[in-house]
């Protein structure tokens, strides 16, 4: 069935005379009533003026009191001819293909209603018969024509309700929505499941609960659960496909807008570009799933869905965390080459590691490795920390700034080996000792000065001697 159509025959009377007016009704948007319009032939600035000039005058009915069928059906009978070229006949004149008007009497006064007294035969909307001598239909037929409409209006008002729209539930064409049809053995039907064996076709949902006949709110429901929507989805995932059914892009975009807010920072913070269209994309995925507030979430679907790869971001807020750790490690002396703090920042960013607790790992780590630092590191002090003094008096020995003592004199860092085998820091004598024992310190500044002053201090002792 046409989307348009599966619309308009949900609608009550009521509302399809509003359609036809472009007046508002609840659970249709603007789109989907221009698609009704469209699908009936008619523009809007037709539509506007359909109901009141097809009333019948001196029929001494209102708009509000005749059925759209019945204005069609009366069109049919007084002056639509089918001989006539189609661009000459209204289209809804014979939009019911179902229900023809064909009756040959109902050209006579008597029958079409057009004397508000009405004729013996039940002119009048509530004749003898009970009939329905505008819409060419026996009292019978009418009732049961207006029962499946209430019916309908009915099925829409608790989905309405219970799931804050109808839009949903109109597209026949979605397999999550379809359910089967079986008969008991007293000739019943009923819903079931789409794979259930005994179903003997399958159809859409609002099809089913029309053909089957229900309209207790309890069996709807129930008539819901066997969808695979139903069994697939949980309560979030059902209010997002319904809220957004009828949805155009320009809405969509702006219900989604704080999503997008939210990627397009998470966005700024990696460095990476979002493409417009699978930023939508991810935006419904995390509105869908309820996710929207949760950040986490939102970083593990990004990394789930290859937004970006941690091992190739630069000049991002994300670059500078990679490489912030890995001075972090360096103060530790536990350093750690770029793969592998991409690969922490990485665990921090998406909340499996928190920076506080790398810290401490590189803290349980320097004092496995230098059990000597173990108060002070206990107390707060990172190795570089401690070894600063150190670093000064290399410096100054050596003749040259920004020395690396974990890269270059792993000696000094190690310490000394006592008697019990355990290591101590050198003192600031053995400290000098050893960087003047370096064939560096030979020829450095002071070396070289120190040289100096003893081949002097030789000479002259010499001299003295002679």
């Amino acid at each position: 069935m046409d989307r348009a159509e599966k619309i308009w025959n949900s609608l009550s009377q009521e509302e399809q005379f509003k359609i036809l007016a472009d007046e508002p009704v609840l659970g249709v948007s603007v789109a989907d009533a221009e698609l009704i319009r469209a699908w009936l032939n008619l523009s809007n600035a037709d539509s506007q003026n359909y109901v009141s000039s097809r009333v019948p005058t001196g029929a001494g009915i209102s708009s509000e009191e005749l059925s759209l069928e019945q204005l069609k059906q009366y069109q049919a009978a007084t002056v639509g001819d089918p001989s006539r070229p189609s661009s000459e006949v209204n289209p809804l004149d014979f939009y019911n293909r179902d229900s023809s008007s064909g009756n040959d009497d109902t050209t006579d006064d008597d029958t079409t209603g057009g004397d508000s007294t009405g004729g013996d035969t039940g002119g009048d909307t509530g004749g003898d018969t009970g009939g329905d001598v505008l819409s060419g239909q026996s009292g019978s037929s009418a009732t049961t024509a207006a029962t499946s409409l209430a019916d309908m209006s009915e099925t829409k008002r608790i989905l309405a309700e219970r799931f804050g729209g109808f839009g949903f539930f109109l597209n026949d064409d979605n397999p999550d929505i379809q359910v089967g049809i079986a008969k008991d053995a007293n000739g019943r039907f009923y819903i079931v499941e789409v794979t259930d064996p005994n179903a003997l076709y399958v159809t859409d949902l609002l099809s089913a609960i029309q053909d089957t006949g229900i309209t207790d709110e309890s069996q709807i429901l129930g008539a819901i659960q066997k969808t695979q929507w139903s069994k697939n989805t949980d309560a979030m995932m059902r209010q997002y496909d319904v809220d957004t059914a009828n949805m155009n892009n320009l809405e969509l975009v702006e219900y989604l807008e704080p999503v997008l807010d939210r990627l397009n920072a998470e966005a700024l913070y990696l460095g990476v570009q979002h493409n417009p269209d699978r930023a939508m994309e991810l935006a419904g995925m995390i509105k869908r799933l309820g996710d929207d507030n949760d950040i986490l979430a939102i970083r593990n679907l990004l990394s789930d869905e290859n937004v970006y790869n941690f091992k190739e971001l630069e000049a991002s807020a994300f670059a500078n965390q990679r490489d912030s750790l890995m001075a972090m490690s360096r103060q530790y002396f536990v350093p750690i080459d770029q793969d592998s703090a991409a690969k922490i920042t990485n665990q921090i960013y998406l909340g499996d590691l928190t920076l506080e607790g790398q810290e401490q790992l590189f803290r349980q780590q320097a004092a496995a490795r230098y059990p000597m630092l173990q108060n002070a590191l206990n107390s707060g002090v990172t190795p570089e920390m401690y070894f600063s003094p150190y670093k000064y008096e290399v410096e100054r020995l050596l003749g040259r700034k920004n020395i690396d003592l974990y890269e270059e004199f792993p000696d000094i860092i190690q310490g000394i080996q006592m008697q019990n085998g355990d290591y101590r820091a050198m003192t600031t004598h053995e400290l000098r000792r050893y960087v003047r024992g370096l064939d560096e310190w030979q020829q450095s500044p002071q070396g070289l000065d120190s040289a100096r002053s003893l081949s002097f201090a030789i000479g002259k002792l010499f001299g003295e001697v002679a």
